[in-house]
């Protein structure tokens, strides 16, 4: 989860990062997070994304605070972590299924 973060933390900066991420995000049991709601949310000073489809895996877009050249993350169905609030601003469904959770892809 650690490294994960130390990612956005790095694209929010505006480091590209070069392949995938070696650490899968943290995800919850879907159950869990149906209790929570869907999609984007604030959990004290922690953003989150709640994917409450239990058959796939989807492109998320994270909306940085300071950057303009934002990634999509590839997040599997329940609970994700995404960041610190001062970093990630936002995140919504990006339209698409992926394969790998933990994936990332830039414009």
């Amino acid at each position: 989860m650690k490294r994960l973060t130390s990612h956005v933390r790095r694209a929010a900066a505006g480091i590209a990062i070069a392949g995938t991420l070696t650490a899968l995000p943290v995800a919850l049991p879907l159950t869990q997070a149906h209790a929570d709601g869907c999609g984007f949310k604030v959990e004290g000073v922690r953003t989150v994304y709640y994917h409450c489809d239990s058959r796939t895996n989807v492109w998320i877009h994270i909306n940085f605070t300071t950057q303009t050249n934002e990634p999509d993350l590839c997040v599997p169905p329940g609970r994700t972590d995404i960041g610190h609030v001062f970093i990630v601003k936002n995140a919504w469904y990006a339209g698409q299924t992926c394969d790998k959770p933990g994936d990332i892809r830039w414009p």
